[in-house]
């Protein structure tokens, strides 16, 4: 009796680790309508300034920048790009608003512009500047190679003496901080993990590729998510801590030789990956999207996309405990991960296929 007793014990508490890990169904709840009728649409990316309720909508192909009232989804302006002389020469990349009245305007090999509401020119300078030699700016073709917060920018960088095809490489710092209240050197952290030094010579697959944002209680900790690591490294300029963040989606990604014939475009929709990691202040909470792996073509022979794909959506306790997973377009197509907005109500989605007079952002919960 007592040994029946126990074994039912055993196996309740592992079927309710079990249940605890279970991929959720999200809670679709209301919906946000942008409208765009008088504004340029094809936005790329999305930034939203909580004291003033504002939205900034940028396309970065283009290098517009639309402005919107969040609450009412009205179309306030059309912001111009502030006039650079050709010898500068500027290629717009990035943009994060730090004020409503103060913005920042990046290029793909690290030169800032500082400008007010009106893109009128502040300040002008380079990243570079203020890194230590050997390592520059590095644009890594992520969602995410910048952030700011309290008017300090964090930036991803690698080291200039070093491919990525090279072991040395890893062994470098991967983010510079640099506080633009007070120009100086820039402080450096963050560290690849221990599988990328291992794995390199066989390894592949965009090992560069990371996303990342500040951490939830300090102005100083910064979040990573690296592309093929299952692991959430917490980074300040004192060390790096570790946590356990599998999502059940994803599979350790198998070794590809550096001499294989694949892109690796194919292989993050063959193997799937970790991608963004975004926290919510008021929630008190982290995310992690997690994308699917997936057959290179679908039912018809067209090839995927290795953006517009399911994927899931971890949460974690501020002490990086998991909470919950859901899954989201595992039948059809609906939303998108590189569009999300975080504010006091909670985490939004960005619709695909919305009409051609507006953009859609739908609540979430799970």
């Amino acid at each position: 009796m007592h040994i029946r007793s126990f074994l039912f014990l055993v196996f309740f508490g592992l079927n309710s680790c079990y249940q605890k890990s279970e991929m959720k169904a999200p809670i679709f709840e209301q919906t946000k309508t942008i409208d765009i009728s008088d504004a340029i649409g094809g936005y790329n990316k999305y930034h939203y300034l909580e004291d003033q309720d504002l939205l900034y909508a940028y396309n970065q192909l283009s290098s517009v920048l639309d402005l919107f009232e969040w609450k009412d989804g009205k179309y306030l302006r059309t912001i111009p790009l502030p006039d650079v002389p050709e010898a500068y020469g500027f290629a717009w990349s990035e943009f994060l608003p730090m004020a409503e009245d103060s913005l920042v305007f990046v290029d793909y090999f690290g030169k800032i512009l500082l400008t007010n509401a009106e893109s009128e020119l502040l300040l002008a300078f380079s990243l570079n500047d203020y890194l230590p030699e050997g390592y520059e700016f590095f644009f890594g073709n992520n969602t995410q190679n910048m952030i700011h917060r309290d008017g300090k920018l964090v930036f991803r960088i690698h080291q200039t003496n070093f491919s990525p095809k090279e072991q040395e490489y890893y062994h470098g710092k991967i983010f510079g901080s640099l506080d633009l209240n007070a120009l100086g050197t820039a402080i450096l952290y963050g560290e690849y993990p221990s599988s990328y030094e291992i794995r390199n010579n066989k390894f592949f697959f965009n090992s560069t590729k990371l996303g990342f944002e500040f951490g939830l209680d300090s102005k100083e900790e910064v979040l990573i998510s690296f592309r093929n690591e299952q692991a959430i490294q917490s980074s300040t300029a004192l060390g790096n801590k570790w946590s356990d963040g599998k999502s059940q989606s994803l599979n350790n990604p198998s070794q590809l030789d550096i001499n294989q014939e694949i892109s690796s475009i194919d292989w993050m929709v063959k193997e799937g990956f970790y991608h963004d990691i975004f926290s919510d202040p008021y929630q008190k909470v982290i995310y992690r999207i997690c994308v699917f792996p997936q057959e290179l073509t679908d039912l018809e022979g067209k090839r995927r996309s290795a953006a517009t794909r399911p994927f899931s959506i971890q949460k974690f306790s501020s002490d990086f405990k998991l909470l919950s997973e859901a899954s989201f377009n595992t039948s059809v197509l609906e939303y998108s991960f590189l569009s999300r907005i975080i504010t006091k109500d909670g985490l939004y989605l960005g619709v695909l296929d919305a009409g051609e007079d507006e953009v859609l952002f739908r609540k979430v919960n799970f």
